[in-house]
């Protein structure tokens, strides 16, 4: 639940007439906070420029829901807006406003994949360059030629399906918390959580996850997938 919308901007696609167009999907697009390591206007703008094209694009893009306020509060009110006021919502792609695709088609192969939890490829953006995501211990585990599973991927550029989003609010019902000020209960999806870090030695070594890391963490805990 999330009673307050003041603190959201909330954009909602339409067709040429003014009307919602229906589809057999429909997309959320969520975006947070504003990226970390933007180091100037451009990338900002080319976040935007994208979005609007994908509009065009995409008649299964309902809405754009954008938050300032830090990113654990942010996206656990993105879920509780989405799961709250958009009974329609089949999908949520987590998108960071420093990041955006080459090829925007990679969003209707996210939606198409058959994943609860899927996410492009990117780094960061300092060098040295490295992939955000984690790979699992051990070989490649490949689930289609093109998609492999792995522990963790980066919020940056990622989708949820609704279901992902419904059956972690169901089993994390027990870290529910009130949004203070705002009366609403929410569920703890993206609070950071403890796990041993990739490649640990040692027995009682651990890290403070990030947040989008905690929520792969929790997925993974209740028998859930992540992919890339």
């Amino acid at each position: 639940d999330y009673d307050d919308e003041s603190s959201a901007d909330i954009m909602t696609a339409k067709d040429s007439h003014g009307e919602g167009v229906p589809t057999p999907h429909s997309l959320i697009i969520a975006t947070p906070v504003g990226g970390a390591e933007i180091w100037s206007a451009s990338v900002s703008c080319g976040y935007s420029e994208q979005v609007r094209m994908l509009q065009r694009e995409m008649p299964e893009l309902d809405t754009v829901v954008e938050f300032a306020d830090d990113v654990v509060r942010a996206r656990n009110r993105i879920v509780g807006i989405v799961l709250r006021d958009f009974p329609r919502a089949t999908h949520v792609l987590w998108w960071d406003s420093d990041q955006w695709p080459e090829n925007r088609g990679v969003v209707r192969e996210m939606m198409n994949s058959g994943e609860d939890l899927i996410g492009a490829p990117y780094t960061n953006k300092r060098p040295p360059l490295r992939w955000v995501h984690q790979p699992l211990a051990g070989p490649v585990m490949l689930r289609k030629p093109d998609i492999a599973e792995v522990r963790a991927v980066g919020f940056g550029f990622t989708m949820t399906t609704r279901s992902c989003l419904e059956r972690m609010a169901s089993a994390f019902a027990h870290e529910r918390y009130t949004d203070y000020p705002s009366p609403s209960v929410l569920t703890n999806l993206f609070g950071h959580v403890y796990d041993m870090p990739s490649g640990g030695q040692l027995a009682n070594e651990r890290m403070l996850m990030s947040e989008d890391f905690s929520f792969c963490t929790r997925w993974r805990g209740i028998g859930g997938r992540v992919a890339l």
